[in-house]
């Protein structure tokens, strides 16, 4: 007997764990339940890290704020039925934001399915809408790889969240080791280049434009090549606006007005981040400028507004591509005035600002405060923001810095 399992056999729980380890999991969320107990004996064993939370919704966010730090998946491990309905919002939450996650739940016993085992209900049906990817495994041998592919499927394309249902009797059966192997651990997200026609399209319209404007996504910051960014502004000359986790990215800076970019741009370029209500589903953006639109989603260039070139790619990849193609501006003093006219419109609007930012007023005002944050947030600080209004006039102020994890 080794940790009580006979020689050469191996419970489900610990195949689970061993290829969470594999995969590279350093910790997994959860609040303690019975019907995924087994694979905490296996974490344990192996030095991953059990982190006890008081509620799985607690769990599934933090799993999704692991990814989002990291660009590997979170895992959230809950319990059946309740512990499953809990962590819903916060899955649902990882697949708007696109973040790299795996849930592993529990599930009553294969073998009493139907009959009404504790906490017994279609958890399935109720994580597909908010998952990328959902399974029920109902073989112990193949716990390793149904774990592995939850890991490819978080990664490949555009990242989120999968599930993966254990039933109890699945995950507790003892399995020979030799019928059980682990799989090698799921690459990182891989370059996704676009065609040449719509690369060498795209870039005779930047060539050509005498006032573009370039707006970043979260999906920059997961791109193996998110370097491509600064390197393609200094040589396109061309304003860059961070929104979500590319804020303060190399390459996106503060210096130039982002309203009067976009109300006079006569080409703009959306890479990684969806025309949605934060652009005013398109129509922030001036009605005659040619629209260039790059996102992981092939479904996402064409929606709310119609690009004059659409592409599916990786963000950083295709400024790359870009650059190779050549996206000097045809008039380079064109480009120059239009920065400078953005540079000082910017100046005025923080100009405008000052008797907010310097305000002695009580009760506080929102400018100040924002401003007293961030004269006291160290170098690399993890800000969270949270209450919509103040949010908004908080990213006025707060200077994002964009860490971009050692892996990459």
């Amino acid at each position: 007997m080794l940790g009580g399992m006979p020689m050469g056999m191996v419970s489900g729980g610990h195949l689970v764990a061993r290829q969470l380890h594999r995969e590279g999991a350093k910790v997994v969320f959860t609040l303690c339940g019975g019907h995924v107990m087994g694979i905490y004996d296996g974490c344990l064993d192996l030095g991953i890290r059990v982190v006890d939370t008081r509620h799985e919704q607690a769990a599934a966010f933090a799993a999704d704020a692991w990814g989002r730090l990291t660009g590997r998946p979170g895992v959230a491990i809950v319990t059946a039925g309740p512990g499953v309905t809990n962590a819903v919002t916060a899955v649902a939450t990882a697949l708007r934001a696109q973040s790299p996650m795996v849930v592993i739940g529990g599930q009553g016993p294969l073998a009493a399915a139907g009959r009404g085992s504790l906490q017994e209900m279609d958890t399935l049906s109720l994580m597909r809408p908010v998952t990328k990817w959902a399974v029920q495994v109902q073989e112990t041998a193949r716990l390793p790889e149904w774990i592995h592919l939850a890991f490819r499927r978080a990664l490949a394309g555009v990242p989120g969240p999968v599930y993966v249902e254990i039933p109890l009797d699945v995950l507790m059966n003892l399995v020979e080791e030799s019928q059980a192997p682990l799989w090698d651990p799921a690459p990182d997200r891989p370059a996704a280049p676009a065609p040449s026609a719509q690369v060498e399209a795209a870039a005779a319209l930047l060539r050509e434009a005498r006032r573009p404007a370039v707006l970043v996504g979260s999906q920059i910051r997961w791109s193996p090549d998110w370097q491509a960014l600064a390197e393609f502004a200094q040589a396109a000359l061309v304003p860059v606006y961070a929104s979500g986790l590319a804020r303060g990215i190399p390459g996106a800076g503060f210096l130039h007005s982002r309203k009067l970019a976009l109300r006079e741009a006569d080409l703009v370029l959306v890479a990684g981040t969806p025309l949605d209500f934060r652009l005013q589903y398109g129509h922030s953006i001036a009605p005659d400028a040619r629209l260039i639109q790059v996102d992981l989603d092939p479904a996402e260039p064409g929606r709310n507004r119609t690009p004059a070139v659409g592409v599916a790619a990786d963000p950083g990849t295709f400024f790359r591509q870009l650059l190779e193609a050549g996206c000097a501006p045809r008039d380079p003093a064109a480009r120059e005035a239009w920065l400078d006219r953005l540079r000082e419109e910017e100046a005025a609007r923080l100009r405008r600002m000052e008797p907010g930012l310097t305000s002695g007023a009580s009760p506080v005002d929102p400018l100040r405060l924002a401003r007293e944050i961030d004269q006291w947030l160290p170098d690399r600080a993890t800000v969270i923001g949270d209450g919509g209004d103040f949010v908004a006039t908080a990213a006025y102020v707060i200077r994002g810095c964009c860490e971009i994890p050692v892996s990459q």
